[in-house]
């Protein structure tokens, strides 16, 4: 009893906004289109216009950063694909999950947002091998916990993610049997905080001890 949701990832997009620390307004825009075109202005509604082909809109905390800024008061008509939220799920054994700016030479220099989008796309193409790498119990289990929340929904969109309704406790014993507590209220953490178990099953799988999920 799986089920599959709809993709379409032939178009896609990756974004970056730079906000003043002072001002709270957008200073810079990049963006890297699939077809290798790159924008790299100021304009929300030149941007707007370069995205017009895309079917997804794709970025490094894109939801809860980038979009808030570039769609403050209108809707946006894009799914929306965020590499933050799941690099910790897939790279549970990564000591931090924030993109290395490794092009800066000073602290204080600006960010340049088209390498951060490229940057955004290699994290972006290692999560979908990593995704597919995984046993498809596991992809199915992952799925079924994190389907309804914002932050996963456009990756399992894009990767074609089959999920279950029912039996996601069972599944996680048969997964984890000997790695966790057989009497652990699964329940209850599947319906109350699918979240926190995925990120939790994830770090569970790894073998390095000092592997920790972010605070966030």
């Amino acid at each position: 009893d799986t089920a599959s949701l709809s993709t379409d990832t032939s178009r896609y997009t990756f974004v970056d906004v730079e906000i003043g620390l002072q001002d709270h307004k957008i200073h810079d825009i990049g963006a890297l289109r699939f077809d290798g075109a790159i924008f790299h202005k100021a304009s929300k509604e030149e941007l707007f216009d370069f995205l017009r082909d895309s079917d997804y809109l794709c970025g490094h905390n894109i939801i809860h950063h980038d979009a808030q800024y570039l769609f403050a008061g209108r809707a946006c008509r894009w799914p929306l694909v965020d590499t933050l939220y799941v690099s910790p799920l897939l790279f549970p054994e990564r000591p931090y999950h924030r993109l290395v700016k490794d092009d800066k030479l000073a602290a204080d220099q600006m960010n340049n947002p088209v390498n951060d989008c490229k940057k955004a796309k290699d994290l972006l193409l290692d999560e979908i091998a990593c995704w597919h790498s995984l046993p498809k119990e596991k992809r199915i289990l992952f799925a079924s916990l994190l389907k309804d929340k914002k932050e996963f929904e456009g990756f399992l969109n894009m990767v074609s993610a089959e999920y279950i309704h029912k039996g996601i406790p069972e599944l996680i014993k048969e997964l984890y049997a000997g790695k966790i507590c057989q009497h652990a209220d699964l329940d209850m953490f599947t319906n109350q905080y699918p979240c926190g178990l995925a990120y939790a099953l994830a770090l569970i799988d790894t073998t390095d001890y000092r592997s920790i999920t972010p605070g966030w």
